[in-house]
């Protein structure tokens, strides 16, 4: 009899565009750079973010993300891989593990408008996009005594619990835009590194530049999806994800270990 393992499943999570080797040595190279102190973050910021899943030091998946933000409006993006499907690997153990990929070109996306305190994404409900409406999370922040530089700014530690993870996140008042990666907001600085307590998913600033005129334009919300609230959004996203497994655990000789919201970046409403 076969057992399938999902314990390592992350459906929120599309496949890496790009190979992890550069990604996680262009990681290893960026926490020494020098980043320009000449930037006018009023003008508006491109901020790119290496966002790994799994151990720091050896990741499983890593993806270049890319943070446009101005005028207290912000877009992040995780692009998404076009080749879409379910794929299952076999480890050493005889394990089988499974992934699933979306074939959309936008990918998960992210606008947060600090002026009308909306946040609208665009999620997957297993491998179908809906759209989300919420108001800006209220995060509650614990500033430590910790600081250390990241990209040539001097930068603090401060601490949150979000929708059942813990994180460190590090911010840099000498770029005083209240914006970050994913919903990660409310500090008097820009969010240049995030770290999940356990090590599932981690930010790691990669460049910082100013943002011109045409990606300033495209900062906006995104369209074309019935609108949900999270609420409706994380119950059905739950529910579609346990049926697929029961789907698998019909088919004869397979014994199916549900994974529950594991790999979810938010575990809990």
């Amino acid at each position: 009899m076969k057992n399938i393992d999902f314990s390592t499943l992350s459906v929120p999570l599309p496949w890496p565009k790009v190979c992890f080797v550069l990604l996680f040595a262009a990681f290893c190279s960026a926490t020494g750079f020098s980043q320009s102190q000449s930037i006018d973050p009023s003008q508006g910021l491109v901020v790119n973010y290496l966002l790994t899943v799994g151990p720091v030091e050896a990741p499983k998946s890593a993806f270049i993300t890319p943070l446009h933000v101005k005028d207290g409006r912000s877009v992040y993006v995780i692009d998404s891989d076009k080749a879409a499907g379910v794929k299952h690997t076999t480890d050493a153990a005889g394990q089988i593990k499974t992934n699933i990929t979306l074939d959309d070109e936008e990918g998960r996306l992210y606008y947060t408008d600090q002026n009308t305190q909306q946040l609208i994404s665009r999620e997957l409900v297993v491998d179908q996009p809906v759209l989300v409406k919420e108001s800006i999370p209220d995060f509650t922040w614990n500033i430590t005594q910790k600081s250390r530089e990241i990209a040539g700014y001097q930068c603090f530690e401060a601490t949150t619990e979000f929708r059942g993870r813990n994180y460190s996140v590090w911010f840099t008042p000498s770029l005083p835009l209240n914006a970050g990666p994913w919903k990660f907001s409310g500090l008097p600085g820009l969010v240049l590194e995030v770290n999940d307590h356990v090590g599932k998913f981690n930010w790691f600033c990669q460049s910082i530049k100013p943002l011109d005129q045409v990606q300033a334009e495209a900062i906006s919300p995104p369209t074309g999806k019935k609108m949900l609230d999270f609420p409706t959004y994380f119950d059905l996203n739950l529910e579609k994800f346990n049926a697929f497994f029961e789907r698998m655990a019909s088919h004869p000789g397979i014994t199916v270990s549900k994974p529950g919201t594991e790999g979810f970046m938010e575990r809990t409403k």
